[in-house]
């Protein structure tokens, strides 16, 4: 499975307004139905984080360890990652667990709270 990078504004607010949401000390996820056969994933870090350079190494951290939790997630979720602060202190594979135990928890919840929909 592929995923694609979200980039435009709307699709990061609808995810912070309407969105399921779980954090740890690294990162913050929120995630929210996109009606399309994607998985889209964002990253944001801001200058709270710290300079350019940790800022960057916080996104790279993040982006590997998405790749390896890509496929505990179903297609037609956008996610938006957020960094938190001491971010770049840990290691692609202890946020890799985090998304894979926590943030996959929390993410089940959510669908199981929904209401279901008729189509």
């Amino acid at each position: 499975m592929d995923f694609n990078v979200i980039k435009d504004n709307g699709a990061f607010l609808r995810a912070y307004r309407k969105g399921g949401f779980s954090a740890c000390k690294c990162v913050s996820v929120y995630f929210v139905k996109n009606n399309l056969p994607l998985l889209r994933m964002g990253i944001t870090a801001s200058k709270k984080i710290g300079n350019a350079v940790i800022r960057n190494r916080c996104k790279r951290i993040i982006r590997a360890a998405w790749r390896e939790s890509l496929n505990q997630f179903p297609e037609g979720f956008d996610f938006v990652i957020l960094a938190r602060e001491g971010c770049h202190l840990f290691k692609s594979t202890d946020v890799a667990k985090h998304l894979q135990g926590k943030v996959k928890a929390d993410f089940e919840r959510f669908l199981r709270a929904r209401p279901k929909q008729n189509k």
